[in-house]
């Protein structure tokens, strides 16, 4: 039922888009009558780390997240969301974050949060939205693309800024610390931002400065910034990257347990692979993303600047001072960085290659190759990266401060996460190997996420509550997609309702798209 209580045997009834009753009502005549004997029954879950900012628009459908059973989507993740964005700062903005987003064919029409939601809203979506507000288009609508701390004035209207979309329903504050701009932030902002969500219970929700060897670091930072605003901490996919992090997990869920007993309300999300996937332009030195796309598809095609990146990438990062950056190249090597998109039909050949086997086929080093592809893609390129390993992530599985997130790039040959998550999570991890029980499980992908963005009226199966239900055959539910194969569909999902409606049955969408843009209470 979502609480993280044991399973019992009970009927549902369903009325209005809500939960009416739970109990025995088999002498309680319904319109539509559902046979779940034998079949688990479990609120809909929440993808708490989604990158269907324009894909909700563009294919409102949402058939890769309904396969799996997710009923609600949190957007505007690492600090890269699309609103609010100031009209003067939209195209640049969309060339900087396509390689998280995709670029479907979507006209961006709207500056605030609140418009933004409104084009959501239109659009009809199958899923529930709800959408945090990122700190790196608050600082380009009110300071551009350029570097450094904000100053005071700037500050205050990116406040302002925030404020209007906390009140249009942002349900918290996202940051990309390896991200451009984000990567610029300052501690005190971060605070100052923070303080601001203090009265509404909402998160800091936070891609870490370093997910490999200044792992602990990082978080240490994020709990004291979390801290000193009063607010609630959410990690966005905890992980241990680089061998030289491997076997660390534990020491990283000390690091938040001891912040809960010290009175920080802290969780984090995780998807259930040991590879990662972000924007290729992450992968650059922070220099050359300073004042935005054009400029550092400029500086790459200068021979002398690809010259400076190439050293920069070799010398491996972390000894620039001006902001930490985390060299994922010296964590995988170019054989472990796979292209999952790109953006024009002439370099689809390399999605699904990896940056060895592209720059063999072009005779050219691997680095060269990469520099190449982002300048003819204009940074629009997403990679796959491998990170992890097995046993840390099974480690952070079984804490009960985790949640459940697909992290999918909709685009090109994704990772398999945007379509396989949650049935490899439940299916294989839960069921067949038992690293969580299930009803414990249920919780992570339901209650413990829309508590998290202050969705009160989801992810329990109680009278009152938001019909989103989930009806899986236990025996069977599994992912099936490989990376080869990324967007085959899991096996076992028999029912999805989401507000009350039939949205999937027997594996296959209805067409019903009662989706709603959900704001925190």
């Amino acid at each position: 039922d979502g609480t993280g209580g044991p399973w019992y045997r009970a009927d549902v009834g369903v009325l209005g888009g809500r939960i009416a009753c739970v109990g025995n009502l088999k002498d309680v005549a319904a319109v539509v009558d559902v046979d779940a004997a034998g079949k688990v029954v479990a609120p809909g879950f929440v993808d708490t780390h989604s990158h269907c900012d324009l894909v909700i628009l563009s294919d409102p459908q949402a058939t890769f997240k309904l396969a799996q059973g997710i009923t609600t989507e949190v957007i505007g993740q690492d600090g890269l969301g699309v609103a609010p964005v100031a009209p003067e700062a939209r195209e640049t903005w969309r060339d900087m974050v396509s390689g998280l987003t995709g670029d479907p064919a979507v006209a961006w029409t709207w500056s605030s949060l609140g418009q933004f939601l409104e084009e959501v809203e239109r659009a009809k979506p199958a899923t529930n939205v709800a959408c945090l507000a990122g700190y790196g288009p608050l600082r380009v609508s009110v300071a551009g693309f350029g570097k450094g701390n904000l100053a005071d004035d700037a500050l205050e209207r990116v406040q302002s800024l925030f404020t209007a979309s906390l009140e249009e329903g942002a349900c918290g504050l996202s940051w990309g610390m390896v991200y451009f701009p984000c990567f610029y932030s300052c501690d005190e902002e971060m605070v100052a931002l923070g303080r601001m969500m203090a009265s509404k219970g909402l998160p800091m929700v936070i891609h870490l400065w370093s997910e490999s060897r200044r792992l602990m670091e990082s978080l240490q930072r994020a709990v004291g910034i979390a801290r000193s605003a009063g607010i609630p901490l959410h990690v966005s996919h905890l992980k241990c990257a680089g061998k030289t992090t491997w076997g660390k997990a534990a020491d990283a869920l000390e690091i938040l347990q001891r912040a809960r007993e010290s009175g920080v309300e802290v969780t984090f999300d995780q998807y259930p692979y040991t590879e990662g996937s972000t924007t290729a332009l992450a992968m650059l030195p922070p220099w050359v993303l300073e004042g935005g796309a054009d400029k550092a598809m400029e500086r790459l095609s200068d021979e002398r600047m690809a010259e400076m990146v190439k050293r920069d990438i070799a010398a491996d990062g972390w000894a620039f001072s001006e902001s930490a950056w985390e060299n994922d190249i010296a964590l995988t090597g170019w054989d472990g960085l796979t292209i999952a998109w790109v953006k024009s039909d002439r370099n689809k050949w390399c999605e699904g290659k990896t940056l060895t086997e592209i720059g063999a086929a072009l005779d050219l080093d691997p680095c060269d190759a990469f520099i190449g592809l982002l300048v003819e893609e204009r940074g629009a390129v997403t990679v796959i990266e491998a990170l992890m390993n097995e046993d840390d992530v099974v480690t952070l599985m079984r804490s009960g401060l985790h949640m459940l997130a697909t992290d999918g790039i909709p685009a090109g040959k994704p990772h398999p996460r945007l379509a396989g998550s949650f049935p490899r999570f439940i299916g294989r991890y839960s069921l067949r190997r038992g690293v969580v029980r299930l009803e414990e499980a249920i919780r992570h992908v339901t209650s413990a996420p829309a508590a998290r963005v202050g969705l009160w009226d989801r992810g329990l199966i109680r009278p009152g509550m938001a019909a989103d239900i989930v009806v899986f055959e236990e025996s069977q539910f599994l992912d099936r997609n490989t990376f080869d194969d990324p967007t085959a569909a899991p096996s076992g999902l028999k029912l999805v309702l989401v507000n009350g409606a039939v949205a999937l049955a027997d594996g296959r969408c209805t067409g019903i798209r009662n989706g709603k843009v959900l704001r925190p209470r």
